[in-house]
């Protein structure tokens, strides 16, 4: 068991002299002309506080509010300390105190002061002594001993039952004492009583040894360990949800007016199982209440708040103290911000010995937990965050803030390389500032292609480069180059303030949005230039996933294009492909097949001879069909094959258009051609663009996943382990393309039937994609229906949650686009309703389910004969949930 409270800092002691007279703080010791003199706690209490206040007058009120601190007593009472101090004082004259009519007392002498250190008595705590006053408590375990300071760990006698007792011997740290019970008391009538707090049982002030009787709170931050090691070994992820929850419960404490003031992993107790940590904030004796009014409002007496907090104000361990505060001034948020910063910086190093010192950043690779501790640690507090929550906000939402830095990051590089380029060129043409977007807009779509899911990417790597090819050729043909460059330059750049600072205060979706309303007033007359702009608009809202705006621009510009027919019809073809695309995405398959159609009737004829627009027509088309016609998806793959090798000059096409039929024949198990198209795509990307690019590595994940459906497990395995080192040399650990290998590692596990080792792999999976898609998109989807069919295998309980998740994200759908996801999350209820004991409700469940719908959904039918087998007896429904949909 390890120390799971502190011991309370003692205030500063002073031996004080005035004539003959000594009164020493350190051992709580009155002498005269070198002889102790005994007296009792309440005159000494007195003479400290005159001591304090040397000749100043002081009120009465201000003596029994500090000396009888909590307690109502009579005037009387303060008349016979006065007495009895003076007595002892030899001061029968009340020469030395002396009596303010009316007021109260001054002590008038000439009063010296130096500083000591406390000397306690020696503890009376021992291993099985009873707790004072508390006959049915032991004393197990001494937690902490500081000065007159002990906290122990005691059992009860009978039931067992643990609790921590927090002494103060003599007296010397009562005020801490006191001051925590009051804390506590203003917490918990304020924030109700949380598990992130430790709770005050009982207290007793009323003779020594003193004491706060509290419920255990686990074991502190510093000394904590699981399996013989400490902190270091937990997985980074894990210790800032712990620190996250320490920064919410100092936030909530903020949040009433209150200021710990000796934040420190000592002060941070783990508690929970294996698996399941959390931590609780301890230790409020050196706190401080922003407005005492509020402990009035709720009826709190003010214990150990009466006196002048400023004696003690730098209280708190060294190593957590703010700059200002060590320097003398008074602690604030910003303080305790200061201190989370610190132990932000322990708790990712692992190590909370480790000052916060010079080159301290060398210890912290991610650059923006290196942000994070550097602000708050900041040493000038108006630098730190605003608030703990501010900083726990940023902590929580790591992983989305990488994401963004990352994509930002790419945005600044090309920006920046775009404004060098378009300002060389004002100097030659003013007009070739337009060009400067068609940059941004290709860095928008980058950004797509990087953020979108492997199947999509596969299908987009040409996408990307004859979108950027077209618009660039279509500027040439119908740009109408004044009002575009008005546009650009002071109806979309100037309000991003791009120009003059080399930065945007507002993103590039923010800036588009903005301007996307000028476009039809601005080019009135000028069809031309705005088909280009909501070309790119459209372009820039894929990036962004929001598929139904790009689908309105790109139907704007094909209603502009039929408006006017003297621009040639490929750009009217070209714009329903991407239309098409769009509404494929959001899953309006027959509105996509709509609008395509004039594009298929031109394939059809002959009109339609451009490799670029073919290949797009019939990968979208084989998308179109994959899931009701496998073999006529796997026909118009061929045919777009064919026409992305016409495209000699651009091989990014044949690679996605290789991958794509690759995918489609591994679906239908025709192992031999997937795979030896797969090579063939390996090798025409090494040589384009060499063994470590993306587009090579991609093509071999692709590889390792037809190798492990082939059954060659072990060859999938070993081109698998190949591929992350090379992925890792070429993008480092923790990149964004790390949810590929996970894929293909979890692809494999399954097919061996490992599915404990699969189930962390799709619960990353599916957090990475939900981050980029949202809860309800069609990828996150998909993978959520993975990761529930590996849970009902392994973890029928987390299973039933995701399922309710699964439900939650349906219902945000458009009527009828629930489609097979509604349907493969009831069979797989139904299986995890089996596993858990309630057959018939899962023969309830399946017999609800129309097999004509399923069919529609499942052309192979096996969605239907799976609803069948689980509305037979148990038998049957165990047997068809061992497998896997």
């Amino acid at each position: 068991m390890t120390s799971s409270h502190a011991v309370p800092e003692a205030p500063v002691l002073y031996r004080w002299s005035f004539g003959k007279t000594e009164f020493d703080e350190g051992r709580w010791q009155l002498s005269m002309e070198g002889v102790v003199v005994e007296l009792e706690r309440k005159p000494l209490d007195v003479l400290q506080y005159l001591l304090h206040h040397a000749g100043e007058a002081v009120t009465k009120e201000e003596l029994l509010a500090t000396v009888w601190e909590g307690r109502i007593v009579v005037e009387a009472v303060l008349t016979n300390a006065i007495g009895k101090l003076r007595k002892a004082l030899r001061d029968e004259e009340q020469e030395l105190i002396l009596t303010l009519p009316k007021v109260g007392y001054r002590l008038d002498a000439k009063v010296s002061r130096r500083v000591v250190e406390h000397v306690p008595e020696a503890s009376r705590l021992s291993v099985g002594d009873l707790v004072p006053r508390r006959g049915n408590w032991r004393l197990e375990q001494a937690l902490a001993r500081r000065g007159d300071g002990e906290v122990w760990l005691a059992r009860h006698t009978k039931t067992g039952q643990t609790r921590v007792f927090k002494f103060s011997l003599d007296g010397f740290r009562l005020t801490g004492l006191k001051r925590e019970v009051t804390v506590g008391r203003l917490l918990e009538q304020a924030l109700d009583k949380r598990p992130d707090l430790v709770h005050v049982i009982d207290w007793d002030f009323e003779q020594a040894p003193y004491f706060i009787e509290f419920e255990y709170g686990g074991v502190s931050l510093d000394t904590w360990q699981e399996g013989g090691s400490g902190i270091e070994a937990l997985p980074l992820e894990t210790r800032l949800a712990l620190f996250v929850e320490a920064a919410d419960t100092v936030a909530a404490a903020h949040g009433v007016g209150v200021l710990h003031k000796d934040l420190k992993p000592a002060n941070l107790l783990v508690y929970g199982e294996p698996g399941d940590w959390h931590l609780r904030v301890a230790d409020f004796g050196s706190s401080r209440v922003f407005d005492p009014g509020l402990l009035d409002n709720l009826g709190i007496t003010r214990l150990g708040l009466t006196q002048t907090q400023a004696l003690s104000s730098d209280t708190g361990t060294p190593l957590y103290l703010a700059p200002e505060v060590m320097a003398g001034q008074v602690p604030t948020i910003k303080s305790d911000i200061y201190a989370l910063g610190v132990t932000l910086y322990q708790l990712i190093v692992g190590d909370f010995r480790r000052p916060l010192s010079a080159g301290w950043e060398n210890d912290i690779p991610d650059p923006l937990l290196r942000a994070d501790i550097a602000a708050a640690a900041n040493g000038d507090p108006t630098r730190r965050p605003e608030s703990v929550a501010t900083l726990a906000e940023g902590i929580r939402n790591l992983e989305q803030r990488r994401q963004k830095a990352a994509l930002e990051a790419s945005v600044r590089d090309r920006i920046a390389v775009a404004e060098r380029r378009a300002a060389l060129a004002r100097a030659r043409r003013p007009w070739i500032a337009a060009a400067m977007l068609v940059l941004v807009a290709g860095t928008a779509i980058s950004l797509f292609y990087a953020q979108r899911s492997y199947r999509s990417s596969q299908q987009a790597l040409s996408a990307q480069a004859k979108s950027l090819a077209d618009n660039v050729r279509m500027k040439a043909a119908i740009g109408n180059a004044d009002a575009l460059n008005d546009f650009l330059v002071h109806k979309l750049l100037e309000p991003a303030d791009i120009f003059s600072t080399g930065k945007s205060n507002t993103t590039l979706l923010d800036a588009w949005n903005k301007a996307e309303p000028k476009i039809a007033t601005s080019f009135a007359g000028h069809p031309k230039p705005e088909i280009n702009l909501r070309g790119m608009l459209a372009r820039v809202y894929d990036a962004n996933l929001q598929y139904d705006k790009a689908n309105e621009q790109n139907a704007r510009s094909v209603a502009l294009l039929i408006a006017n027919p003297d621009i040639p019809r490929k750009y009217e073809w070209e714009y329903r492909l991407h239309q098409g695309n769009d509404l494929s995405r959001l899953g309006k398959l027959k509105e996509a097949g709509d609008v395509i159609a004039p594009v298929l009737k031109a394939a059809a004829e002959g009109k339609l001879d451009d490799p670029n627009l073919l290949y797009s027509l019939y990968s979208l088309e084989a998308r179109r069909n994959e899931n009701t016609s496998p073999a006529q998806a796997i026909a118009l793959s061929r045919k777009a094959l064919d026409a992305a090798k016409r495209e000699t000059a651009y091989p990014r096409a044949a690679i996605a258009a290789e991958l794509n039929l690759a995918s489609e024949l591994e679906t239908a198990g025709q192992y031999k051609e997937d795979i030896s198209l797969l090579l063939d795509a390996q090798k025409r990307s090494t040589t384009a663009y060499g063994p470590k690019h993306t587009i090579t590595l991609n093509v071999r994940r692709n590889l390792v996943m037809a190798y492990a459906a082939s059954g060659k497990l072990d060859q999938a395995q070993r081109q698998l382990d190949a591929l992350k080192v090379d992925f890792i040399d070429t993008y480092g650990k923790n990149s964004r393309w790390q949810v590929g290998m996970d894929r293909a590692q979890a692809n494999i596990y399954a097919l061996e039937g490992q599915y404990a080792k699969v189930l962390p792999l799709f619960a990353s999976i599916y957090q990475h994609e939900k981050a980029i898609t949202g809860p309800s998109g069609n990828t996150t989807l998909y993978d959520l229906r993975e990761y529930i069919e590996v849970a009902r295998l392994v973890d029928p309980k987390l299973a039933s949650r995701l399922l309710d998740t699964m439900d939650e994200a349906i219902a945000t759908l458009p009527a009828g686009a629930a489609g097979q996801y509604g349907a493969t999350s009831a069979l797989q209820r139904a299986c995890v309703l089996v596993a858990e004991g309630q057959p018939g409700k899962a023969r309830a469940l399946a017999g609800s389910l129309n097999s004509t719908k399923l069919d529609k959904l499942d052309p192979t039918g096996e969605w239907s004969k799976r609803a069948k087998s689980l509305t037979q007896p148990e038998a049957a429904q165990k047997s068809v949930c061992a497998t896997t949909m």
